[in-house]
């Protein structure tokens, strides 16, 4: 970092110290980094609890295993999501956690799961 030249004897000086010890940690970036790892981790934990309620929800045969129960339970989450937002106008704000966003991110994952039996029907009873 450079200072301004002072004045001694009429001559000016300027002098730099080193900008390693001005600037603060930046913490910042490891909490955001600790944020994501729990995101990921409640993603997989809620998306997976969703995905074997809504398989519970609908009868039937889904030949989809345990990585396509977790993907049905996020898929459904952002489809539940969207379709409050559109519906209820709710979004973020209201905070992370809510009994809503549960019931539509299951409502959001039997939408799928229907969805899914009629395109895929042969495939499924044979």
């Amino acid at each position: 970092m450079f200072e301004p030249p002072d004045k001694r004897g009429g001559q000016a000086h300027a002098t730099f110290r080193s900008v390693r010890h001005t600037c603060p940690p930046n913490d910042s970036a490891k909490r955001k980094g600790k944020e994501m790892l729990w995101f990921i981790l409640v993603l997989l934990g809620v998306g997976l609890i969703i995905g074997a309620i809504a398989r519970l929800v609908v009868p039937g045969p889904d030949p989809i295993g345990l990585f396509g129960t977790w993907l049905l339970g996020v898929a459904g989450s952002l489809v539940g999501g969207f379709l409050g937002y559109v519906l209820f106008g709710a979004d973020l704000d209201d905070g992370p956690v809510q009994a809503a966003g549960f019931l539509g991110s299951i409502a959001g994952a039997v939408i799928l799961l229907v969805v899914y039996r009629a395109v895929n029907r042969d495939r499924i009873t044979h």
